[in-house]
């Protein structure tokens, strides 16, 4: 259902749109989804956190770099309401 539009017919569909629509208002549904190609992406800029303190990846050494690359990424799961953590509970937890 994606189109892929280049982002000049992007911009004609998106003023052809608005003038039709006299409060200004205006919605987009799936077929009207604009997808970008690499080239007209905005990059961002990616921040970690290292030894303590935040820093931008690009301000890395060659070194580093590739550390960064090389980290494992995880996430916890949340606790459900109500249940206590194991170390609230008096149990022991292993580290």
């Amino acid at each position: 259902m994606d189109l892929n539009l280049n982002t000049g017919r992007a911009e004609r569909r998106v003023r052809k749109i608005d003038d039709h629509q006299p409060t200004g208002a205006m919605t987009m549904n799936e077929s009207d989804t604009i997808l970008l190609s690499d080239d007209e992406r905005t990059r961002c800029e990616v921040w970690t956190r290292v030894m303590g303190y935040h820093r931008p990846v690009s301000a890395f050494n060659a070194g580093k770099r590739a550390e960064h690359g090389e980290r494992c990424y995880f996430s916890e799961q949340p606790q459900g309401a109500g249940q206590a953590h194991p170390a609230q509970a008096g149990e022991r937890v292993a580290a």
